[in-house]
């Protein structure tokens, strides 16, 4: 077991360590992504920054404004901000201070559109022939340093942007349900294994079983012969004795050939059972006191009545002999409790509780914390539990003590 806690360790240690590396990977994509698309785009606007200015030199603004669709509006201002000439609906004054601010492009995601402005010293020999339509000149070009502001439409851009954003998103919940996914699987293997191991040692308990019940079977036949023959050679005051002798060798022969038909038949012959009846019925014949009051006399389950009686006296006795044995108070409780679809039977004790690793053992084969116990009993309990399609469950009581609460589907 602690070798399996140690793989479980290394598993979740090795699973935080991708995820980490993967997540460090994604980050670095997604930032060269956005890096890369940020480039681009401003490598275009100056492509464009050119383009402008050689069309202002060579007298082919027009053509290039009626061209190149994706330029929505440029403008040349003088050094004191005051417009040249432009393009679209742009700004008669700029405030070149506050436009400098911040030399990076402006990207309007609500327009879709990235705004630069550039200065620049030479300007063109050519006096271009404007349509007043396309463009407004307020005056005509002088030597100086001037400013262009160029605002282009930059769809792809931020198309790219969304795209990087939804993947971003998309590879780690892909990547996280996929470790969730193996993690779940790997869980499942291992209550798998777990549930194989246990079957190969109620099997190998079965196999014991049939060969006690076969060898006690034969000194419990001797034994009734002998008694049988005493009793014709006695005198009659002593047959209240034999009788007691011929009851507990057949109790002892029919416990052994139950048991052996438990561990190789655990569903048995289900039944309707009244569980509140029925418990009534057990309590009455173990001689230590249990707390019961019945709310429900109408709560059935469809499980074998011999089965049955087993798991609610194993449970009992463990509560009972969880005590110390000098102890002078010796609670037991005892709840049935029914909701829509379940019966919950509850027993709960004040004993000394349970071991602090009781989760990984207590349902294994021979493992007791008894020092005359067996161990099989909780074993052969949960398997008769389970074949009626129940489950069930122990937790610690507070101050001390256990709850032990099994759940039965309802009939």
């Amino acid at each position: 077991m602690k070798k399996q806690k140690s793989n479980d360790w290394l598993f979740t240690i090795f699973i935080f360590t991708i995820s980490f590396i993967f997540c460090m990977l994604l980050f670095l994509i997604v930032r060269g992504q956005f890096v890369r698309a940020d480039l681009t785009t401003q490598f275009e606007l100056e492509q464009t920054f050119n383009l402008i200015l050689e069309a202002e030199r060579n007298g082919v603004l027009n053509e290039i404004l009626e061209k190149e669709k994706f330029i929505i509006k440029f403008a040349i201002y003088d050094r004191k901000g005051n417009l040249i000439t432009g393009y679209g609906d742009v700004k008669g004054h700029l405030d070149i201070n506050r436009a400098f601010q911040n030399k990076k492009p402006s990207y309007n995601r609500h327009t879709k559109t990235v705004t630069i402005i550039r200065p620049f010293h030479k300007l063109p020999d050519h006096q271009p022939n404007m349509q007043p339509q396309m463009l407004h000149q307020n005056r005509p070009f002088k030597m100086g340093q001037k400013y262009l502001f160029l605002e282009i439409k930059q769809s792809h851009y931020f198309r790219s942007l969304d795209t990087s954003k939804f993947l971003a998103i998309l590879f780690p919940v892909i990547f996280f349900t996929l470790v969730y996914f193996f993690y779940q699987l790997m869980r499942k293997n291992r209550e798998f294994a777990k549930t194989i191991e246990q079957q190969q040692q109620l099997v190998k308990m079965g196999e014991v079983s049939r060969t006690l019940a076969h060898e006690i079977k034969n000194p419990l036949g001797a034994i009734k012969l002998q008694v049988a023959y005493l009793k014709k050679i006695l005198p009659a005051s002593h047959q209240t004795d034999f009788n007691i002798i011929e009851e507990e060798t057949d109790r002892l022969s029919q416990l052994t050939t139950r048991i052996n038909d438990f561990l190789r038949d655990p569903v048995g012959t289900p039944e309707k059972i009244n569980v509140n009846q029925f418990i009534v019925q057990i309590i009455s014949k173990l001689n230590f006191p249990i707390e019961f009051q019945p709310k429900n006399k109408q709560c059935v389950v469809y499980i074998d009545s011999h089965r049955f009686r087993s798991i609610i006296e194993n449970l009992l006795i463990n509560a009972y002999e969880s005590y110390p044995e000098k102890s002078d108070h010796k609670e037991i409780v005892l709840e049935v409790l029914e909701d829509r679809d379940f019966i919950k039977i509850r027993i709960s004790d004040q004993g000394k509780g349970l071991p602090a690793d009781y989760e990984d053992k207590i349902f294994d084969p021979y493992f007791t914390t008894k020092t005359k116990g067996s161990g099989i009993g909780l074993a052969i309990t949960k398997r008769f539990i389970e074949a009626a399609k129940g489950n069930i469950y122990f937790q610690h009581c507070q101050p001390q003590g256990t709850l032990a609460e099994l759940i039965f589907p309802k009939q």
